[in-house]
């Protein structure tokens, strides 16, 4: 029977740190409830979690104080091995805890670990296959399942050790909004069971749906603990403490901003509204009875010259396997182009024809009207710039300076050009005061900074970008998009691959969705990609935002509103 989980003045430092990851941590989590821990990269939140799992302190020789009871029980009187039937961890990244060849094998490795009768673990393996929807996938090989896929297996590798308490650590972060949406299924029919879930969750939208309390952490201390609600009702401690806040906290504030009386027509409680009902709610006795008439939508393509040219793409990773069926796809010269759909869709896979690092199978791409085709990767990055959506993946130099300038060492340019040049995106980037330090020692926003830069450094005349917000807090998300939307403004083209509906509406012109290896949507974003700021639109006006910026919405209602306050 689940048991409260209680952390009492818990404080932790790993081997190396210089400070502690955790101090002085108090919090508790109901049997049967779903909390969700937030707050800006590096707050400590996965720590958090390890600790609740008892995987810190006994495995990675760390310091660890204070105490957390799971009921009568004092995790620090047991060992790992024994602590996982009771309380199960599925970590960010599925991959790395997938062990099986097949997913049967994967789901049956804890409990037969445990010693479970076989027949018993054979009832779990279909019990936990068919919770999490992947009955029938019992013999499927794990290295063919996609990201979302991958995550419900280890969910299920997890549950099948008959854990009550279950702790996820950005189990989203990667997931397209269908995935995503189907684990929180899985997570919200844990609860009906009655198990306790505990998350580490950066989408606020999705805290507020699922989540009965919320655990602020910052710089590893407690900085808020409470209702969801009441913690996004205040935008301004949201944004402070480096988290996303609500489109529609958003709208609110800046019309109080605009005209403060309209805080006396608020709900009894004087709360923000924080979902789209709950603004047009509010907003209903404020606007007009007659809708105002919508802004067309404005072309889908630029007018510039065309810089990208996709024609009848083919590709397999094997003869047997083509992953892209005849893409069509020209991007002109200074476009914001936002290539979206499902995991495993194919748009990573494109986005590798664009610089060299996959080759056609058939079909042609162009860039600047010359055909890849037989020109070397090298060559091509100096027109096509490529972030990896990790960016550990491209970094490997001692020092941000070196790790900047390293395409111009390897291209030999003087080095009196490397050293201006050097300095030059290091400021462009707000990287100059981290020059001298370890990429290996910055956080996950800082380290995409720095791939960033060092692909800028050639001066190329598009860039792309794969999932530059993915494991990123808000003041991340904010510093990397400005730097792209600088870039745009001074002509650079930019695909950007993302699920983010939101971040994609306030910074691409146009959306591409692919799926199934196709195209199967083009157009401007105002028509392919549905915001809660572009909901609130449909029921207030019928029609479509004329900005997807919500500050600017704020001023547009409050010039709609009636005098009634």
């Amino acid at each position: 029977m689940p048991q409260d989980l209680t952390v009492d003045s818990v404080s932790y430092r790993y081997p190396s740190g210089s400070r502690d990851a955790l101090h002085d941590v108090s919090a508790e989590f109901a049997a049967g409830s779903c909390t969700a821990i937030m707050g800006a990269t590096e707050a400590g939140k996965s720590t958090l979690l390890q600790a609740l799992t008892g995987v810190i302190g006994e495995l990675d020789g760390g310091v660890l104080s204070g105490r957390i009871r799971y009921g009568a029980a004092d995790l620090a009187d047991y060992r790992v091995q024994t602590l996982t039937q009771y309380i199960g961890l599925v970590l960010q990244d599925p991959a790395s805890q997938i062990i099986g060849r097949t997913v049967g094998e994967d789901v049956a490795f804890g409990p037969r670990n445990h010693l479970v009768p076989r027949a018993e673990i054979s009832r779990r393996v279909a019990q936990m296959l068919e919770l999490v929807g992947l009955s029938g996938f019992e013999a499927r090989s794990t290295a063919e399942l996609s990201g979302g896929e991958l995550q419900r297996l280890a969910i299920a590798g997890v549950l099948a050790m008959g854990p009550e308490v279950l702790c996820l650590d950005e189990a989203t972060a990667e997931l397209d909004p269908v995935g995503a949406g189907r684990l929180r299924e899985v997570v919200a029919s844990l609860r009906q069971r009655g198990m306790t879930v505990v998350t580490a969750e950066h989408d606020p939208a999705a805290v507020l749906d699922q989540a009965s309390g919320i655990v602020v952490l910052d710089a590893g201390q407690v900085a808020w603990q409470g209702a969801p609600a009441d913690f996004f009702a205040d935008p301004d401690r949201v944004e402070r403490l480096g988290i996303r806040p609500l489109p529609m906290s958003v709208v609110a504030r800046g019309m109080l901003r605009e005209r403060p009386e309209l805080a006396l027509t608020l709900p009894v409680g004087r709360r923000l509204p924080l979902t789209v009902a709950e603004m047009s709610g509010w907003l209903r006795d404020l606007l007009p009875a007659e809708p105002r008439p919508h802004p067309p939508a404005p072309s889908a393509q630029g007018t510039g010259r065309p810089v990208i040219e996709i024609d009848d793409l083919h590709f397999g990773y094997s003869p047997r396997a083509e992953v892209l069926h005849g893409i069509h796809l020209t991007i002109r010269a200074g476009e914001f182009v936002a290539l979206t759909g499902p995991n495993g869709a194919g748009k990573t896979t494109v986005a590798k024809h664009l610089n060299g690092l996959l080759r056609p199978t058939a079909g042609r791409v162009l860039i600047c009207g010359r055909d890849v085709s037989g020109r070397p990767t090298w060559q091509l990055a100096g027109q096509v710039g490529y972030v990896f959506q990790n960016p550990d993946h491209q970094i490997f130099c001692r020092s941000v300076a070196d790790e900047v300038g390293f395409a111009l060492r390897v291209a030999g340019r003087p080095q009196a050009e490397i050293s201006a040049r050097t300095t030059a995106v290091l400021q462009f980037t707000g990287l100059t005061d981290l020059c001298e330090a370890n990429p290996l020692t910055l956080t996950r926003g800082q380290r995409q900074l720095v791939a960033m830069a060092s692909t800028l450094i050639a001066e190329p005349e598009i860039l792309v970008i794969d999932e530059p917000t993915t494991g990123q807090d808000w003041r991340g998300v904010q510093a990397i998009m400005d730097l792209v939307d600088r870039l745009n403004q001074q002509g650079t083209t930019i695909v950007m691959i993302s699920h983010d509906r939101e971040l994609i509406a306030h910074h691409a012109r146009r959306v591409v969705t692919i799926d199934g290896g196709r195209v199967v949507a083009d157009g401007p974003v105002q028509t392919q990609v549905t915001t809660q700021l572009g909901e609130l639109w449909q029921q207030c006006f019928g029609g479509r935002p004329d900005s997807c910026d919500e500050i600017t919405a704020g001023r547009r209602l409050v010039q709609s509103c009636g005098a009634r306050t």
